[in-house]
Protein backbone atom coordinates (compact mmCIF):
# COMPACT_ATOMS: atom_id res chain seq x y z
CA UNK A 1 0.00 0.00 0.00
CA UNK A 2 1.31 3.34 -1.07
CA UNK A 3 0.29 6.32 0.65
CA UNK A 4 0.45 9.95 -1.75
CA UNK A 5 0.57 13.18 -0.01
CA UNK A 6 -1.10 15.59 -2.17
CA UNK A 7 -0.98 19.63 -2.18
CA UNK A 8 -3.67 21.53 -3.72
CA UNK A 9 -2.83 25.25 -4.61
CA UNK A 10 -4.43 26.92 -7.42
CA UNK A 11 -6.82 30.18 -7.94
CA UNK A 12 -9.96 27.08 -7.34
CA UNK A 13 -8.11 26.51 -3.73
CA UNK A 14 -6.89 29.59 -2.53
CA UNK A 15 -5.52 28.51 0.37
CA UNK A 16 -3.33 25.22 0.72
CA UNK A 17 -4.80 22.11 1.22
CA UNK A 18 -3.66 18.67 1.81
CA UNK A 19 -4.88 15.71 1.25
CA UNK A 20 -3.90 11.85 1.37
CA UNK A 21 -4.42 8.88 -1.43
CA UNK A 22 -3.94 5.57 -1.25
CA UNK A 23 -2.75 3.09 -4.03
CA UNK A 24 -2.34 -0.45 -3.86
CA UNK A 25 0.94 -0.20 -6.27
CA UNK A 26 2.69 2.76 -7.73
CA UNK A 27 1.04 1.51 -11.41
CA UNK A 28 -1.99 2.71 -10.01
CA UNK A 29 -0.62 6.43 -10.24
CA UNK A 30 0.17 6.61 -14.29
CA UNK A 31 2.97 8.27 -13.75
CA UNK A 32 4.90 9.02 -17.27
CA UNK A 33 8.56 6.92 -17.36
CA UNK A 34 10.31 9.77 -18.34
CA UNK A 35 8.86 11.47 -14.78
CA UNK A 36 10.29 8.40 -12.80
CA UNK A 37 13.67 7.65 -14.60
CA UNK A 38 14.33 11.38 -14.73
CA UNK A 39 17.83 12.29 -12.75
CA UNK A 40 17.17 15.29 -10.13
CA UNK A 41 19.15 18.01 -11.24
CA UNK A 42 18.70 21.61 -9.56
CA UNK A 43 17.36 22.69 -13.51
CA UNK A 44 20.07 25.69 -13.62
CA UNK A 45 21.66 23.56 -16.28
CA UNK A 46 25.37 23.97 -14.26
CA UNK A 47 25.90 20.16 -14.21
CA UNK A 48 24.12 17.00 -15.49
CA UNK A 49 22.60 16.10 -11.93
CA UNK A 50 22.63 17.08 -8.46
CA UNK A 51 24.95 14.44 -7.27
CA UNK A 52 27.60 15.80 -9.65
CA UNK A 53 27.25 18.99 -8.14
CA UNK A 54 27.34 17.71 -4.71
CA UNK A 55 30.08 15.07 -5.47
CA UNK A 56 28.15 11.96 -3.65
CA UNK A 57 24.92 10.11 -4.04
CA UNK A 58 22.01 10.32 -2.60
CA UNK A 59 22.63 6.67 -1.51
CA UNK A 60 26.04 7.58 0.27
CA UNK A 61 24.39 10.82 1.48
CA UNK A 62 21.33 8.70 2.60
CA UNK A 63 24.14 5.97 4.46
CA UNK A 64 25.97 8.45 6.31
CA UNK A 65 23.43 10.95 7.94
CA UNK A 66 21.05 7.70 8.94
CA UNK A 67 24.40 5.90 10.68
CA UNK A 68 25.36 8.95 12.29
CA UNK A 69 22.03 9.56 13.71
CA UNK A 70 21.57 6.13 14.89
CA UNK A 71 24.64 6.54 16.84
CA UNK A 72 23.61 10.05 18.28
CA UNK A 73 20.22 8.66 19.15
CA UNK A 74 21.39 5.85 20.70
CA UNK A 75 23.81 7.91 22.87
CA UNK A 76 26.73 5.83 21.55
CA UNK A 77 29.07 8.51 21.21
CA UNK A 78 30.15 11.57 22.08
CA UNK A 79 31.28 13.53 19.20
CA UNK A 80 31.85 13.40 15.27
CA UNK A 81 34.99 11.63 15.71
CA UNK A 82 34.15 9.15 18.00
CA UNK A 83 31.01 8.77 15.68
CA UNK A 84 33.77 8.32 12.94
CA UNK A 85 35.60 6.06 14.43
CA UNK A 86 32.77 4.15 15.35
CA UNK A 87 31.21 3.70 12.12
CA UNK A 88 35.26 2.23 10.90
CA UNK A 89 34.88 4.64 7.80
CA UNK A 90 37.85 3.18 5.58
CA UNK A 91 40.57 6.19 4.74
CA UNK A 92 39.74 6.62 1.06
CA UNK A 93 36.08 7.42 1.54
CA UNK A 94 36.86 9.78 4.64
CA UNK A 95 36.76 12.87 2.48
CA UNK A 96 33.47 12.00 0.43
CA UNK A 97 32.03 11.12 4.26
CA UNK A 98 33.36 14.76 5.73
CA UNK A 99 31.71 16.39 2.50
CA UNK A 100 28.56 15.23 3.68
CA UNK A 101 28.90 16.33 7.21
CA UNK A 102 29.59 19.55 5.84
CA UNK A 103 26.20 19.50 3.34
CA UNK A 104 24.25 18.78 6.65
CA UNK A 105 26.09 21.29 8.84
CA UNK A 106 25.72 23.70 5.75
CA UNK A 107 21.53 23.26 5.83
CA UNK A 108 20.98 22.85 9.96
CA UNK A 109 19.46 26.07 9.87
CA UNK A 110 16.80 24.77 7.94
CA UNK A 111 15.87 22.44 10.29
CA UNK A 112 15.50 25.21 13.64
CA UNK A 113 11.90 25.94 14.45
CA UNK A 114 10.92 27.99 16.89
CA UNK A 115 7.82 25.56 17.52
CA UNK A 116 9.40 22.21 18.22
CA UNK A 117 6.68 20.91 20.65
CA UNK A 118 7.93 17.40 22.97
CA UNK A 119 5.97 14.44 23.60
CA UNK A 120 4.78 14.01 26.80
CA UNK A 121 5.29 10.35 27.41
CA UNK A 122 7.74 10.02 24.17
CA UNK A 123 10.35 12.62 24.57
CA UNK A 124 12.93 10.82 22.43
CA UNK A 125 11.50 11.73 18.89
CA UNK A 126 12.48 10.65 15.45
CA UNK A 127 14.52 13.85 14.99
CA UNK A 128 16.19 13.04 17.79
CA UNK A 129 19.19 11.59 16.74
CA UNK A 130 19.60 14.45 13.99
CA UNK A 131 18.96 17.11 16.40
CA UNK A 132 22.10 15.71 18.56
CA UNK A 133 23.87 15.24 15.00
CA UNK A 134 23.61 19.00 14.48
CA UNK A 135 24.60 19.88 17.34
CA UNK A 136 27.97 17.99 17.57
CA UNK A 137 28.58 18.96 13.86
CA UNK A 138 28.29 23.00 15.06
CA UNK A 139 30.57 22.25 18.24
CA UNK A 140 33.27 20.55 15.39
CA UNK A 141 35.59 22.77 13.67
CA UNK A 142 36.84 20.29 11.49
CA UNK A 143 33.66 19.79 9.47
Amino acid sequence: MITALIMLNSKNFPNIHFFFLRFSSISQIEVPDSVVKAVPTDGLGISNSDEDQFGFSYLEFDIVMQSMCQLFYKNEVGGINTALTALKIPEEDMEKVKKILRRIKSSAFKRQNPYNLFHPIQPKTRTTGLESLDYYLMLDQNT
